[in-house]
């Protein structure tokens, strides 16, 4: 890592750089060093519009960490009533988090006494893995990934446990376009379905693939290889697998970048996963992030914790970083998106588009943008065209994408 990414500010970068968004940025994190510390005392010193900083932290994701810090550090400078306020969102957060845990545990257990191989990632794994608390992070849903060919049966369960899939009448009456399957929202295009509990109000995200079918070129992983390399979490006494250290950190990486790194809580999950792994094998993250053409994703997020968050990476991750024209690009695209507006949906394609090193990945990526329709190609026409010639769907993407690209 060179000296200018070393000692670069992120919120001189950042158009709409105000004291909220510094204090959210200095406290999204689990430790406090004494640089941090002086940060976090300067600008409680200023006159703060407490109410953007809780509307902004519970946009991105981090509210639990604002109040961590600020409760366990600063107290005795914030408002009463602003801290009585984050206390009261980050036990209901907690609560929250010890529900869907539970669930998790529970979920697990049943599927392991019908031999059926399942991961759990993201929510109480990660939580519990990179930030030592299920209360540091925000999450409203499980997550979990089977094989393709369990999935019925793993329905079946689930439905016997009390959880729903959508009634597939209703949900064609409502989205008529789910029955062709050259739609982006279509299951066999999404692989996955969602289920939810009506009582316990949980929702859950089964998947047999971590990618759309559109983009699984650029993230070829597939099941048999992160359960053959799987770890365990203890939760509660129980252990739930997950994945490796090596394959979940280049997972949070390519999940960030899919969706342009909308959330701050993205970075801080990148960010407190290196730092609560010190074990990672990083020699394995760099050859398996260019098997899976995700070097410039892993890049990014890296570069990520150390320009926005302002966090020291170890040095075998820092060389990692790979400090390119395009990654200099996005990141500030990352940062208009988190503080000044969100991308429109060009600007998404264009950064993802950027995320891609060769021209021939870059090549296929268009053309699956470009001609995969989505609900919006459906809209745009009054009428259903018959499934024989549903594939003119398809040349409607374009003309509409360049229409809003050029009239908004």
């Amino acid at each position: 890592m060179t000296e200018t990414l070393a000692t670069k500010s992120a919120l001189t970068a950042l158009p709409t750089a105000n004291p909220e968004a510094e204090l959210i940025l200095w406290c999204a994190r689990t430790e406090l060093d004494d640089r941090t510390i002086c940060q976090i005392q300067t600008l409680l010193e200023q006159k703060l519009d407490w109410q953007r900083v809780i509307t902004v932290a519970v946009e991105q994701g981090v509210l639990p960490l604002v109040y961590y810090n600020l409760n366990r550090r600063f107290g005795d400078r914030v408002p009463v009533e602003v801290l009585d306020k984050l206390r009261h969102y980050f036990q209901i957060n907690t609560q929250r988090n010890l529900l869907l845990t539970a669930e998790s545990i529970e979920i697990s257990k049943t599927l392991a006494d019908n031999q059926i191989d399942a991961i759990s990632f993201k929510g109480p794994t990660l939580a519990a893995t990179a930030y030592g608390e299920l209360a540091l992070r925000q999450f409203c849903d499980l997550d979990l990934l089977i094989e393709e060919h369990n999935s019925l049966k793993v329905v079946d369960i689930l439905v016997s446990m009390g959880y729903q899939l959508p009634d597939p009448i209703a949900r064609l009456e409502k989205r008529p376009y789910m029955a062709y399957n050259q739609f982006l929202e279509s299951e066999e295009t999404q692989k996955k379905y969602n289920l939810s509990h009506p009582q316990k109000k949980i929702t859950i995200d089964l998947q047999w693939s971590l990618t759309e079918r559109r983009i699984d070129r650029f993230f070829p992983v597939n099941f048999q290889h992160l359960n053959a390399n799987s770890s365990y979490v203890t939760l509660a006494g129980t252990d739930i697998k997950q994945f490796s250290p090596e394959d979940m950190l280049l997972y949070l990486c390519f999940h960030g970048s899919k969706h342009c790194w909308s959330e701050l809580k993205w970075i801080c999950d990148v960010a407190e996963f290196v730092r609560s792994n010190r074990e990672i094998d990083w020699q394995l993250v760099r050859s398996q992030a260019k098997a899976w053409k995700i070097e410039r994703m892993l890049s990014l997020g890296l570069f990520l914790v150390a320009d926005i968050l302002r966090i020291e990476l170890p040095e075998l991750a820092r060389q990692n970083i790979k400090i390119e024209p395009e990654i200099v690009a996005l990141t500030g695209k990352v940062k208009q998106g988190i503080f000044e507006r969100p991308l429109t949906e060009t600007e998404k394609i264009a950064f993802r588009f950027k995320l891609r090193s060769k021209l021939s990945e870059q090549i296929f990526y268009l053309a699956d943008i470009l001609f995969t329709p989505t609900a919006k190609e459906w809209e745009l026409l009054p009428f259903a065209l018959p499934k024989p010639i549903s594939f003119l769907y398809r040349t409607l993407r374009p003309y509409r994408l360049m229409r809003e690209s050029l009239f908004g």
